[in-house]
């Protein structure tokens, strides 16, 4: 087997959409996806010989359709160091975060928390985190993508990652298909990824290296752990996907011919992945699947009568090859003993520091008068629907005021149209939580939609920015919550008496 080393530079922020998150929000994976590297070298193929039916040619059919060829994911490299993802064994004391545990090995860890960060083991004991950066833009939403109007009002928001950062990824693959491979393709390559990449994103460079893994010197006992670095696969006997000790260990006794009974799995520590892809010359998404996510390490023990030296050969030979299934794609990478210390020590790059602007763009402000004009007037209209009056009036007086309100300017107009009401006495007689309802419409602060959700952590990030921007929120809107409040209060009540 032959390795070639992908390093692949971000010239344009890139998005590699997440399959959750918020609507109005697109995240980003903080890697790039095996397939999605599979697709750029198939699409330069397709370029170089736009042929009918190519599936049919021998190469393209070698290297993107059977998996003669493996593509693993791209992580992050920086300053010479891969950053893999970090195994969940590994976590930081919540009290001291330059101590991290590995939970498989006995310590005297106290209250630990997860990483949740990209990882490089250096030094035996050291231990440097890092994340890619990324940039959040806005965009206008658009109900039609043909029109290539957008529709006032709504935004959509892009986490991207952010341009000029390097990732390092592998193809593996038998000597001469990975030879011919490489002279097929011209090094550096140029190409676009991930969402929007005919617009402002995805713009990439590849550089094509060779790189050499030899595992002939790996000493390997009977007892060892191994750390999914990439979302594994397994199928079930039934065909169906079934990340569970059974189906790994039925995999490991296939990949390493050993007996059934022979192999154990001491410990585990693993999580749930699910993951579906999006196939752009079908324009569809594949079946959903689950794995075990990236990080998953397990600790793996083989009976001594069944460990030789074939064994351990078929080992190395799953370090190039992974486990499991859709292996081309990048499914199944593994380390064999990343962790092999009780505690490491926490070494974090010092953070670039940024200069804040010293005004708000106008822009922002805007945006964010919006939000929090929508989320007060959303929550009046909740704080609405539980307005119940002991003595309702009749709907007649309902609707006369409804109607007054309308029509009034501002709530001081309105007030000024309710006190030469004749029926202002039915209004007194009329309680809520023992207070008249001539009263409440009279009070401008009513109802105080500002303290039902001031403590939501949700408004404390809006009124922590709406600082940054010198944005004045103490009595914002009111005159939009008070009438918004009323309309729903007196419109709800109506219809309780038809």
């Amino acid at each position: 087997m032959k390795e070639i080393k992908l390093t692949i530079e971000t010239l344009a922020p890139i998005v590699i959409a997440r399959n959750f998150g918020d609507r109005n929000l697109i995240e980003t994976l903080g890697y790039i996806p095996a397939s999605s590297i599979l697709g750029i070298f198939a699409s330069e193929y397709i370029k170089q010989k736009p042929i009918e039916h190519i599936e049919r040619d021998e190469a393209f059919y070698n290297w993107f359709l059977n998996g003669k060829i493996i593509f693993t994911n791209a992580y992050l490299f920086y300053e010479g160091k891969e950053f893999l993802p970090c195994p969940f064994t590994l976590q930081k004391e919540k009290t001291d975060n330059n101590t991290i545990y590995n939970l498989l090995e006995p310590s005297d860890s106290k209250d630990t928390t997860a990483v949740n960060e990209f990882v490089n083991i250096y030094n035996g004991k050291e231990v440097k985190t890092k994340i890619p950066e990324t940039i959040i833009n806005f965009h206008h939403a658009r109900d039609s993508r043909i029109g290539g109007k957008s529709t006032e009002g709504k935004i959509f928001y892009y986490e991207a990652i952010k341009e000029g950062q390097l990732f390092c990824s592998y193809i593996i693959g038998e000597e001469e298909q990975i030879d011919k491979f490489k002279k097929t393709f011209l090094s550096p390559l140029k190409a676009n990824i991930g969402r929007s990449r005919n617009i402002q994103y995805g713009y990439i460079r590849i550089e094509i290296d060779d790189k050499v893994s030899n595992y002939d010197d790996l000493e390997i006992e009977n007892e060892f752990t191994i750390t999914f670095t990439s979302p594994a696969l397994f199928y079930n006997k039934y065909g169906y996907p079934e990340p569970s000790i059974e189906t790994l260990t039925m995999y490991l006794e296939n990949i390493l011919n050993i007996s059934k009974g022979e192999i154990s799995i001491k410990k585990t520590f693993s999580k749930i992945d699910r993951f579906e892809n999006f196939i752009s010359v079908w324009k569809l998404k594949t079946p959903l699947e689950i794995a075990f996510a990236e990080g998953s390490t397990f600790r793996i023990e083989i009976k001594s009568n069944s460990f030789n030296d074939n064994v351990q050969q078929n080992i190395k030979s799953a370090l190039m090859t992974g486990i499991g299934e859709r292996t081309y794609q990048g499914f199944g990478r593994f380390t064999l003993n990343m962790l092999t210390e009780n505690e490491y020590t926490l070494s974090v790059y010092e953070e670039k520091t940024v200069d804040k602007p010293t005004e708000c763009p106008a822009v922002i402000t805007k945006i964010l008068t919006e939000i929090l004009k929508k989320n007060l007037l959303e929550s009046a209209q909740k704080l609405a629907q539980e307005f119940k009056l002991e003595n309702k009036p009749s709907n007649s007086l309902l609707g006369r005021l409804e109607l007054m309100l309308r029509q009034s300017e501002n709530i001081k107009d309105f007030k000024n149209k309710i006190n030469p009401l004749k029926a202002k006495e039915d209004l007194e007689n009329c309680t809520f939580n023992n207070k008249p309802l001539n009263v409440m419409l009279e009070d401008d602060n009513y109802p105080n939609s500002f303290k039902q959700i001031k403590d939501t952590p949700y408004f404390n990030e809006l009124s922590t920015l709406a600082k940054e921007c010198s944005l004045e929120i103490k009595d914002a809107f009111k005159e939009e919550v008070y009438k918004t409040y009323w309309l729903n209060a007196l419109r709800a009540m109506r219809k309780e008496g038809d």
